[in-house]
């Protein structure tokens, strides 16, 4: 479920729905990170299109704490 969400999420981003986009990135980490532990390849892609969100919506400081996250 939680790559689902994800999927959403990139296609609300792509589609300029910023808030919704967000909203999804955050509930996949959740599951993400309770499913395959906080340093699964997966959690870090999720990451790092959230972090792309975080940019496109000038978060720069968001941005960075994110990607660090990711590794």
């Amino acid at each position: 479920m939680a790559k689902e969400l994800s999927n959403l999420a990139d296609l609300c981003h792509t589609h300029g729905r910023r808030h919704q986009a967000d909203l999804l990135y955050k509930r996949s980490l959740t599951i993400c990170v309770k499913a395959l532990g906080p340093d699964h390849a997966e959690v870090a892609a999720v990451l790092e299109n959230y972090a792309d969100l975080l940019k496109a919506t000038n978060r720069q400081s968001e941005t960075d704490k994110v990607l660090a996250r990711a590794g």
